[in-house]
């Protein structure tokens, strides 16, 4: 399960969808409710308004492995959900951390297709 702090921003929101869309267990925390929001929460993640720890799902309290927070530096380390997330041990990622991560098996294919044989216009 992966949860999300900061799920409302536009990066964010696309790397919760694209990991929903990989069958992905997916939650997250955002400040307000906005129409990106409300279209996450339409595809079933479960999204929590309220800076509070009880908030957070509790399949993700429970201690296993492949828990993961991925975060935008735009959510204060005070943070409620964040400080008892960090408590529990969960791994703990940056937004393009995780962008570099989902990217990585891509960042070959241009440079292949470029250096194929094809041929050469004068």
């Amino acid at each position: 399960m992966i949860y999300f702090l900061g799920i409302g921003g536009i990066g964010m929101s696309a790397l919760a969808q694209w990991c929903k869309q990989q069958g992905l267990a997916i939650a997250g925390y955002d400040r307000a409710r906005t129409a990106i929001t409300e279209g996450l929460e339409a595809q079933g993640i479960n999204i929590s308004y309220q800076d509070d720890s009880d908030t957070i799902p509790e399949e993700f309290i429970a201690e296993h492995p492949g828990r993961l927070v991925v975060y935008t530096p735009a959510i204060p380390r005070e943070n409620r959900i964040r400080i008892t997330l960090e408590q529990l041990g969960v791994p703990f990622l940056k937004r393009s951390e995780m962008l570099g991560m989902v990217t990585e098996p891509y960042l070959q294919w241009p440079w292949q297709v470029r250096t194929a044989k094809l041929p050469l216009v004068p």
